[in-house]
């Protein structure tokens, strides 16, 4: 593949994904989901001038480490400003970043015109486009958790040792960051990329014993570099209130709902690519390679959840996108 066509694909999905989310941010039409009481947290962030534990009108904030949180609190530094507006702009930066990456995934594991299409298809979906404009943490979680699969994806078809081993250790330190972000799915999802893209495509070599342990090394770094000096601050009391907090365990705040639950929502935020799945299903044995296999297994996975919600589909669009 040229660098010139290259350029060009990923200029298209940059120009196409600024005009599409960058146009409706301003919108306040997603006010109800949460949005306020993070942006109101960054804001305490840049007052206090802490940056490592969030707290809401003065009272610690366990439900989610601060990732989202400090680069909407950079923004406020930066524009001087206080606003929605603001607080938004790191999602919609980030459903770029992960459109590019699915790009680069895509590149990966099939060819060109493939990869331009799932990197301008994905900007549309209604799940995704969701995500990106809003002030949540979600869209952070999946853009970081697409860089750490393609990077690894990169290193898998890489032949040489020092190079894999720099691809690993950056698609680790991606993955920590998107673990961090929201929860070990952040690193379940990129080794279920793993284990699955090498279903007809051969010239993928997974990670040797050694660089298992780069990745290893690297996905804990980001998570001690935050953890350990907020764990001395009050002998892990905070830390231990963000484990057992009940978004993420099993007794939740969530009201349970049935395995097959995303059969009803998936289909609808996948719009209009919808359409196309049954195709895929048809034909996955005799002609598409990994994607379908990846977006199935998150998929179970996601519906293993006691508790879920929309925007947990949120891993799922970009793989089930490449299988369409």
């Amino acid at each position: 593949m040229s660098k010139s066509k290259t350029a060009f694909d990923l200029l298209a999905i940059v120009l196409t994904g600024a005009m599409v989310y960058f146009s409706f941010l301003n919108w306040e039409t997603s006010w109800g989901s949460h949005e306020s009481r993070h942006a109101v947290i960054a804001a305490e962030m840049v007052e206090r001038g802490d940056f490592l534990v969030p707290r809401r009108l003065g009272v610690l904030y366990p439900n989610k480490p601060p990732v989202m949180h400090n680069a909407i609190a950079l923004l406020y530094r930066i524009t001087g400003k206080v606003s929605m507006l603001q607080a938004r702009i790191p999602s919609a930066i980030a459903g770029i970043v992960g459109a590019l990456a699915l790009y680069g995934i895509a590149t990966v594991l099939h060819d060109r015109k493939t990869a331009l299409l799932a990197g301008l298809g994905i900007l549309g979906i209604p799940g995704y486009a969701a995500l990106a404009r809003i002030a949540r943490p979600d869209m952070i979680f999946i853009a970081t958790m697409l860089v750490a699969s393609w990077l690894w994806l990169c290193g898998m078809k890489c032949n040489k040792r020092g190079s894999r081993a720099v691809y690993f250790a950056i698609g680790g330190i991606s993955a920590g960051l998107s673990a961090l972000t929201k929860g070990p799915y952040g690193i379940l999802f990129p080794l279920i990329v793993v284990a699955l893209s090498k279903i007809r495509c051969n010239e993928l070599r997974g990670p040797r014993l050694a660089e298992w342990l780069v990745i290893t090394v690297t996905f804990a770094l980001p998570v001690v570099l935050w953890a350990v000096p907020v764990y001395f601050r009050d002998h892990g009391v905070y830390l231990r209130s963000v484990i057992s907090q009940p978004d993420i365990t099993t007794g939740g705040i969530i009201r349970a709902r049935a395995f097959y639950w995303y059969l009803g929502p998936a289909p609808l935020f996948f719009l209009p690519w919808t359409l196309f799945l049954p195709f895929v299903v048809a034909d996955m044995r005799r002609r598409y390679g990994a994607a379908p296999y990846i977006a199935l297994a998150i998929l179970v996975v996601l519906s293993c959840l006691p508790g879920k919600r929309e925007n947990y589909l949120g891993p799922w669009f970009p793989f089930a996108m490449l299988a369409v």
